[in-house]
Protein backbone atom coordinates (compact mmCIF):
# COMPACT_ATOMS: atom_id res chain seq x y z
CA UNK A 1 0.00 0.00 0.00
CA UNK A 2 1.41 3.23 -0.90
CA UNK A 3 1.40 6.10 1.97
CA UNK A 4 1.49 8.97 -0.33
CA UNK A 5 -1.78 11.07 0.64
CA UNK A 6 -3.17 11.13 -3.82
CA UNK A 7 -1.97 7.52 -4.49
CA UNK A 8 -3.28 5.84 -1.11
CA UNK A 9 -6.50 7.67 -1.27
CA UNK A 10 -6.88 6.30 -4.89
CA UNK A 11 -5.87 2.80 -4.23
CA UNK A 12 -7.97 2.32 -1.22
CA UNK A 13 -10.84 3.23 -3.46
CA UNK A 14 -9.47 0.44 -5.85
CA UNK A 15 -9.27 -1.69 -3.47
CA UNK A 16 -12.92 -1.06 -1.99
CA UNK A 17 -14.38 -1.72 -5.25
CA UNK A 18 -12.63 -4.75 -5.68
CA UNK A 19 -13.56 -6.38 -2.82
CA UNK A 20 -17.31 -5.11 -3.19
CA UNK A 21 -17.33 -7.21 -6.36
CA UNK A 22 -15.85 -9.72 -4.62
CA UNK A 23 -19.29 -9.79 -2.05
CA UNK A 24 -21.25 -9.20 -5.66
CA UNK A 25 -19.97 -12.44 -7.10
CA UNK A 26 -19.65 -14.68 -4.18
CA UNK A 27 -23.73 -13.73 -3.66
CA UNK A 28 -24.48 -14.15 -7.50
CA UNK A 29 -22.45 -17.60 -7.45
CA UNK A 30 -24.12 -18.66 -4.52
CA UNK A 31 -27.80 -17.72 -5.63
CA UNK A 32 -26.97 -20.28 -8.86
CA UNK A 33 -25.63 -23.34 -6.71
CA UNK A 34 -28.54 -26.07 -5.49
CA UNK A 35 -26.47 -27.53 -2.38
CA UNK A 36 -29.45 -30.61 -2.67
CA UNK A 37 -28.61 -31.39 -5.61
CA UNK A 38 -24.69 -30.85 -6.00
CA UNK A 39 -21.96 -33.43 -4.42
CA UNK A 40 -20.59 -31.95 -1.05
CA UNK A 41 -17.87 -34.56 -1.02
CA UNK A 42 -14.63 -32.05 -1.67
CA UNK A 43 -11.82 -32.81 -4.39
CA UNK A 44 -8.68 -31.50 -4.33
CA UNK A 45 -9.59 -27.84 -5.30
CA UNK A 46 -11.61 -27.41 -2.45
CA UNK A 47 -8.61 -29.04 0.08
CA UNK A 48 -6.50 -26.58 -1.52
CA UNK A 49 -9.20 -23.40 -1.23
CA UNK A 50 -9.64 -24.50 2.43
CA UNK A 51 -5.70 -24.76 2.88
CA UNK A 52 -5.40 -21.03 1.59
CA UNK A 53 -8.23 -20.17 3.96
CA UNK A 54 -6.53 -21.78 6.92
CA UNK A 55 -2.97 -20.08 6.03
CA UNK A 56 -4.77 -16.71 5.22
CA UNK A 57 -6.43 -16.33 8.44
CA UNK A 58 -3.53 -16.92 10.45
CA UNK A 59 -1.49 -14.91 8.21
CA UNK A 60 -4.15 -11.63 8.64
CA UNK A 61 -4.12 -12.60 12.53
CA UNK A 62 -0.35 -12.24 12.72
CA UNK A 63 -0.99 -9.04 10.56
CA UNK A 64 -2.90 -7.49 12.46
CA UNK A 65 -1.33 -8.88 16.13
CA UNK A 66 1.87 -6.93 14.58
CA UNK A 67 1.02 -3.46 15.80
CA UNK A 68 -1.86 -3.42 13.09
CA UNK A 69 -0.19 -4.10 10.02
CA UNK A 70 -3.07 -3.29 8.11
CA UNK A 71 -1.49 -3.20 4.60
CA UNK A 72 0.00 -6.55 5.36
CA UNK A 73 -3.11 -8.01 6.62
CA UNK A 74 -5.53 -6.19 3.28
CA UNK A 75 -2.67 -7.70 1.15
CA UNK A 76 -3.20 -11.30 2.50
CA UNK A 77 -7.57 -10.95 2.02
CA UNK A 78 -6.65 -9.46 -1.84
CA UNK A 79 -4.69 -13.14 -2.57
CA UNK A 80 -7.55 -14.95 -0.60
CA UNK A 81 -10.40 -13.38 -2.94
CA UNK A 82 -8.57 -13.31 -5.91
CA UNK A 83 -7.76 -17.27 -5.04
CA UNK A 84 -11.74 -17.76 -4.36
CA UNK A 85 -12.42 -15.88 -7.68
CA UNK A 86 -10.55 -18.29 -9.58
CA UNK A 87 -12.45 -21.51 -7.55
CA UNK A 88 -15.85 -19.64 -8.41
CA UNK A 89 -14.62 -19.76 -12.33
CA UNK A 90 -16.00 -23.70 -12.22
CA UNK A 91 -19.27 -25.04 -12.85
CA UNK A 92 -21.46 -23.59 -10.06
CA UNK A 93 -22.38 -27.42 -9.79
CA UNK A 94 -19.03 -27.91 -8.33
CA UNK A 95 -18.78 -25.19 -6.10
CA UNK A 96 -19.02 -25.95 -2.19
CA UNK A 97 -21.44 -23.37 -1.13
CA UNK A 98 -19.73 -23.80 2.42
CA UNK A 99 -16.62 -23.01 1.51
CA UNK A 100 -17.11 -20.53 -0.07
CA UNK A 101 -19.33 -18.49 2.50
CA UNK A 102 -16.38 -19.53 4.92
CA UNK A 103 -13.83 -17.22 2.87
CA UNK A 104 -16.87 -14.57 2.18
CA UNK A 105 -17.49 -14.64 6.00
CA UNK A 106 -13.51 -14.21 7.25
CA UNK A 107 -12.80 -11.32 4.42
CA UNK A 108 -16.24 -9.93 4.98
CA UNK A 109 -15.11 -9.66 9.38
CA UNK A 110 -11.63 -8.59 9.04
CA UNK A 111 -13.00 -5.35 6.79
CA UNK A 112 -15.43 -4.96 9.16
CA UNK A 113 -13.26 -5.09 11.89
CA UNK A 114 -10.81 -2.25 10.00
CA UNK A 115 -13.97 -0.17 9.82
CA UNK A 116 -14.32 -0.32 6.07
CA UNK A 117 -17.75 -2.47 6.66
CA UNK A 118 -20.22 -2.01 8.72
Amino acid sequence: MNYDQEKSFQEAIVKEKQFDEFFKTVKAILRQCDIKNTSQKWEQKDYDLDAKLREKQHTVREAICDDFNTPKAIGELFELVTLTNGYLQQDPKQIKEPLVRSVSKFVFHILKCFGIYE
